[in-house]
């Protein structure tokens, strides 16, 4: 009995060492394998996001374009917003003039607003209720500066927007300078985006792990779908977008900790960026890690299992029956104990 005990023991001990070796290896390969496949399919899924985003945000930088154009090319424009405003009846006129020019304004992908300023002081916006700025203000902002110099609609971001329907509201301002045929300014067209007609192209894909926001080139976050940080600077998302910009790359992993994703945007200078937080994107994905393990787990079991089953108990009841012997006879076969 100690005999097969030994042999058994000899046999399987080193059988049990390599499975349970074994099991862990496969069992870690495949949380591992399973790990990368997921951050994998999270960063496909989040440059196709990018990409219809920045495609949308392009259409919409290209609709803004066209009705600055058209109203840039409205006749008596410039006489409005540069003509003196000495008696109330030709401020009226040009009142009813610059009105006139926002009836025809067509609808867009997002809300707008639109404001012209004069240098002669008017400012006349189509919303209603009026312009809560004014023209000495809305002539000194950065992006008009911006727009000047480029000779092109330049965009920031405000907390509060400038007109009575956005002064309590994010919004994003697009600006173009109005020149006469000499180079000088007469005045300026704003054209306000309250923030949440933009975040309606990617707030549907965002998710517990994933944050989309769009960066504007000295680190204000312009659109968000964490709407606290709307206004707030982030210096360290905007190193990592200027960094796959310069290495021409669509993301980078930060310490195993975050993958940032981003896209230069060069009609509003600006980067869209998608922040993907690893621990929570396979939070979010843990009960399929489990059930590798479970499986892992249950096989390994199932060996302990087995090496404890010795076989004495078999080999004892085999011995402890009686033995039978089939005999042959004169008056034929027989079974004797």
């Amino acid at each position: 009995m100690h005999r097969t005990k030994t042999i058994f023991l000899n046999l399987m001990l080193p059988i049990f060492a390599v499975t349970i070796l074994l099991l862990l290896s496969a069992s870690f390969t495949s949380s591992r394998i399973y790990i990368h496949q997921t951050k994998r399919a999270a960063v496909s899924s989040n440059l196709e996001i990018l990409s219809q985003t920045a495609t949308s945000l392009s259409l919409v930088n290209d609709h803004i374009s066209g009705i600055a154009v058209e109203i840039q090319n409205t006749p008596l424009l410039g006489r409005a917003l540069s003509s003196d405003l000495n008696d109330i009846t030709a401020e009226w006129e040009a009142r009813q003039n610059l009105s006139r020019i926002f009836s025809g304004m067509p609808a867009a992908m997002v809300d707008y607003e639109l404001v012209l300023v004069g240098a002669n002081g008017i400012v006349v916006g189509s919303g209603n209720g009026g312009v809560t700025c004014p023209s000495s203000e809305l002539l000194t902002l950065p992006a008009l500066q911006t727009a000047i110099h480029t000779d092109r609609i330049a965009y920031e971001g405000r907390k509060e927007g400038f007109t009575f329907l956005t002064q309590h509201i994010p919004v994003i301002y697009g600006c173009r300078p109005l020149t006469g045929s000499d180079g000088s300014l007469y005045g300026a067209l704003f054209i306000l985006i309250p923030e949440q007609s933009l975040r309606q192209f990617y707030q549907s894909f965002s998710s517990q792990s994933t944050s989309i926001l769009l960066l504007s080139s000295d680190g204000t976050i312009l659109s968000s779908n964490l709407t606290d940080d709307i206004g707030e600077k982030n210096q360290s998302l905007l190193l990592s977008a200027r960094e796959n910009q310069k290495r021409d790359r669509e993301y980078s992993e930060l310490s195993g900790s975050w993958i940032v994703l981003s896209r230069y945007l060069p009609y509003y200078d600006a980067y869209i960026v998608s922040q993907i937080t690893s621990s929570l994107l396979l939070n979010e994905f843990w009960p399929r890690i489990q059930s590798i393990l479970v499986i892992c787990t249950a096989l390994l079991l199932l060996m302990l299992l087995s090496f404890f089953h010795h076989p004495e108990k078999s080999a004892a009841s085999a011995h402890s029956g009686k033995s039978y012997e089939r005999r042959k006879g004169d008056s034929g076969s027989y079974y004797s104990v």
